[in-house]
């Protein structure tokens, strides 16, 4: 998947493996990546798509995914949401209904590559760029 668009995918994951492999795809395929190992530091960054594992210390998954699209509607379309949990009842208390979609872990390159197309096809070209950081607005 060669992105038609410069991109920059925040990748947000406390499993280096998992977000060093996924940066490497993105990369590869044309995104400027910027990983994060946990909710708080991911919500200082600034993206064009987010691929966000529900299991992270702190700030978890549904809740950084949660502010990033409540603050953002341009990035709630490009979130994909990352799991190795779609057995516990928590997780699919969340998963079920919030309407993002999500990968289980583990996940093949084509999966993201295809998953990835999906979000960004469903919602066309980008917006200019978000300018503000995405931290929680009190």
């Amino acid at each position: 998947m060669a992105l038609h668009t410069p991109l920059t995918i925040g990748v947000i994951d406390d499993e280096p493996a998992f977000a060093r492999g996924l940066a490497h795809v993105l990369r590869r395929d044309g995104g400027t990546v910027d990983t994060a190992a946990h909710g708080h530091r991911a919500l200082a960054q600034r993206s064009d798509a987010v691929l966000c594992d529900l299991r992270l210390s702190g700030l978890d998954g549904p809740d950084c995914s949660g502010i990033l699209c409540r603050q953002h509607a341009s990035l709630r379309q490009r979130v994909l949401l990352l799991t190795g949990d779609t057995v516990g009842a928590e997780s699919m208390a969340f998963l079920e209904p919030c309407g993002q979609p999500y990968l289980d872990k583990p996940y093949t390159v084509a999966e993201i590559r295809s998953a990835m197309a999906q979000r960004l096809d469903a919602v066309g070209p980008l917006p200019t760029r978000v300018n503000a950081s995405f931290l929680p607005v009190e």
